[in-house]
């Protein structure tokens, strides 16, 4: 009965032990993605190729809002709900 057991709990720790590997590295990697966007207001076609050149576009960081730089209006599209600012298409 004792040979029977330790036949069962032998592979059973072997296989807990390298279940706990990944627990005991860092599986968390950091990335900085607030740096070196490019923004264009407004609608313009091919951005989205890989190989669209953004030379003329602006820097910026993000987090950013582009409405922000708007003017507060009434009639905006985004209304009053929507912070009364200028909503649109912006690459």
């Amino acid at each position: 009965m004792i040979t029977n057991l330790k036949l069962f709990l032998f592979p059973l720790l072997i296989l807990l032990f390298l279940n706990l590997k990944p627990f005991r590295t860092n599986p968390l990697t950091l990335e900085n993605f607030g740096k070196g966007w490019k923004f264009y207001l407004g609608d313009m076609p091919s951005a989205e190729k890989a190989a669209f050149g953004d030379a003329n576009w602006r820097t910026l960081n993000v987090p950013s809002d582009w409405s922000i730089e708007g003017e507060f209006r009434e009639k905006n599209n985004a209304s009053l709900w929507g912070g009364a600012l200028p909503y649109g298409i912006g690459w």
